[in-house]
């Protein structure tokens, strides 16, 4: 199958998840592309990136953010490019939205993409990549609409805008969540079918890892791996550390990841 994956950030090295989503279908001999709104501009970058040529196979949303002129200027290549055909997609996708103008120019933008291209899935991580980009649907009927929820994407419908992934989760064609918590929320949202959502755990490569033997170790090591940002709740972790040496436990720990704490 001809596959398009789509995504916040390529590559990303705290979201190994996607990574192994994309490498596990070409390793099942799927064809894949990869779409993403930003390209990682510091930091490592993970080798199976460049041990699959994945960068090749991106491709980034070139969203104008600011500037008419230059708004009006790329909006022109596109339709030189594409003519007709991509004005019959755009009428398609947005004649019963009550669009503004800029917002229709960046639905092209977003679509202008997709054009060269025939895909048997579209699959979205993370909600909000799936709302800006679940018109797509209407564009391309034939395609099957997949979106994955991880976790912050569910904490923002629960700031107070619980109707933001309404047209998501009412057209989507399957909605993939990593547990049974995330399953329950999504269940309760504006829009959603209870029979579409699928929980699907985030795999380890256990090729990844072996199994070694410790000898002779005095103490036990505990180590957390996370990114380091307040919802992993790493203080948690921390005060029963603490709890551990204030017992006398003899140990050591270590925190591993990176982020903003």
């Amino acid at each position: 199958m001809k596959i398009a994956i789509a995504t916040t950030q390529f590559p990303s090295l705290s979201q190994t998840f996607v990574l192994n989503h994309i490498i596990s279908l070409k390793k099942l001999g799927h064809e894949v592309d990869i779409f993403a709104f930003r390209r990682q501009t510091a930091g490592n970058i993970h080798g199976d990136v460049y041990a699959h040529d994945l960068l090749s196979k991106t491709t980034y949303f070139n969203i104008v953010a600011k500037g008419r002129f230059k708004r009006f200027l790329k909006a022109i290549g596109i339709l030189s490019k594409y003519h007709v055909r991509i004005i019959t997609k755009l009428v398609r996708c947005c004649r019963s939205l009550h669009l503004s103008a800029y917002d229709v120019i960046n639905k092209m933008f977003l679509l202008a993409p997709f054009m060269d291209k025939t895909y048997d899935i579209i699959h979205c991580h993370f909600g909000p990549v799936g709302q800006d980009l679940i018109f797509l649907k209407k564009a391309f009927p034939k395609t099957k609409f997949f979106v994955t929820f991880h976790g912050f994407d569910l904490r923002l419908a629960e700031k107070g805008r619980v109707d933001m992934y309404r047209e998501l989760l009412s057209r989507a064609d399957a909605v993939l969540t990593v547990s049974d918590s995330n399953v329950e929320q999504l269940s309760a949202l504006p829009g959603s079918l209870p029979q579409r959502i699928i929980k699907q755990w985030n795999g380890v490569n256990p090729e990844k890892f072996q199994r070694q033997e410790i000898k002779n170790r005095p103490i036990p090591i505990i180590v957390t791996v996370a990114r380091l940002v307040p919802e992993k709740d790493l203080f948690c972790a921390l005060n029963i550390i603490r709890t551990l040496k204030e017992s006398g436990v003899a140990f050591q720990y270590r925190i591993v990841g990176d982020g903003d704490l």
